[in-house]
């Protein structure tokens, strides 16, 4: 009797691990693993405000970074790469947090507007 081996596919995807951040691998976003350096790593997980210890799957994209933060590529070239040197500075925890509630005044502010009129 020969055995046939089942092949598996997942739909799986890697997500950025930041708080309020859903992106996943594009052409237009790349994912990053957290830096092996410990004190570059620290500095990432500050950045980041990360509650959780970071695990081997964790990424962050390239969304919470700017642009000189990556080496600079040719326009042929698929794949963008972090300099050591780069910190997460972009689309922040806080800065979500901010923009929710900017929003929630709003929305509030609007409401009363309507409930004057």
């Amino acid at each position: 009797m020969q055995r046939t081996r089942k092949t598996l596919t997942t739909k799986s995807r890697c997500y950025c691990s930041v708080f309020g951040c859903s992106n996943y691998i594009t052409p237009q976003i790349s994912l990053h693993i957290f830096p092996p350096d410990p004190k570059m790593r620290k500095k990432w997980s500050d950045s980041l405000q990360m509650t959780k210890p970071i695990g081997r799957g964790m990424r962050v994209c390239s969304e919470h970074f700017v642009k000189n933060d990556f080496f600079i590529t040719t326009e042929h070239s698929v794949r963008r790469r972090l300099k050591r040197c780069a910190i997460p500075s972009q689309k922040l925890p806080g800065d979500f947090e901010r923009e929710l509630e900017k929003i929630q005044t709003i929305s509030a502010v609007n409401e009363t507007d309507m409930l004057n009129k």
